[in-house]
């Protein structure tokens, strides 16, 4: 499977920090000797990152692979102890297991039908939205966001320091943005909440059938900063 293992640790590494868990979720997920669609789910300790990759290309094909934004519960190492298994219901991520916010996402997707991949031209649309978001909070002071290019769409990943409870503040930000969207892209309001996983740069996104017009693309890291700023309460607040 061609992931881009130096992608993925970067991305892992970006995201957490010593001492920290967090869960990887694979939605249908096919192992070897196997055509069964399915979800499997691992929590991986700091420690391991470097293993992630490797345990990836044990599948022979999947739709998507997903990070949990923020730092989860150690306890739940006790799940699956660095390594994938079948998710059982109840058995992975929710709000209450997380132990502090320390990301923001801002999702822009192009607009088209559901369940396929996006065309070169609507994915551009979706990028430029997002320059364009990225450049207005520049001028509200907000520092560098790390920008990902989810396969589809464009992510900003702002870092923030929050309470698990952040008392709606991330949402409110978000809502702060629905002029954003448009007839052709559109900004995802629903990215608040502390146990939200986002698409793992460096694995593929595959959304129905591979075409020419719309192909199935692996996600990629287009930007990071050298040291990852802050984003302050009291900016968050004003965008609010």
């Amino acid at each position: 499977m061609a992931d881009n293992r130096e992608t993925i640790i970067t991305a892992l590494r970006t995201h957490f920090e010593a001492g920290d868990v967090f869960e990887i979720r694979i939605l249908d997920a096919v192992l070897p000797n196997s055509n069964w669609q399915h979800t499997e789910s691992g929590y991986f300790d700091y420690d391991h990152i470097d293993d992630v990759p490797n345990l990836l290309a044990n599948f022979k094909t999947y739709g998507g692979v997903y990070v949990t934004l923020n730092p989860v519960n150690p306890d739940l190492l006790a799940r699956a102890n660095n390594r994938f298994k079948k998710a059982k219901s109840r058995e992975t991520t929710s709000d209450k297991d997380i132990l502090r916010r320390r990301w923001m996402l801002i999702d822009v997707d192009p607009v088209r039908p559901a369940g396929i991949s996006a065309t070169d031209n609507e994915k551009s649309l979706a990028f430029d939205k997002a320059m364009e978001i990225k450049s207005g909070l520049a001028s509200m002071e907000w520092p560098e966001p790390m920008v990902v290019d989810s396969g589809n769409g464009t992510q900003l990943l702002y870092r923030i320091d929050l309470p698990t409870d952040d008392g709606g503040l991330i949402q409110q930000c978000l809502q702060a943005l629905s002029p954003c969207s448009t007839d052709d892209v559109h900004v995802d309001l629903s990215v608040h909440n502390a146990a939200r996983i986002c698409r793992l740069p460096g694995t593929w996104n595959r959304k129905g059938d591979s075409t020419e017009t719309r192909p199935h693309r692996v996600a990629e890291i287009v930007a990071k900063p050298d040291a990852m700023q802050i984003v302050s309460t009291d900016l968050l607040h004003k965008l609010a």
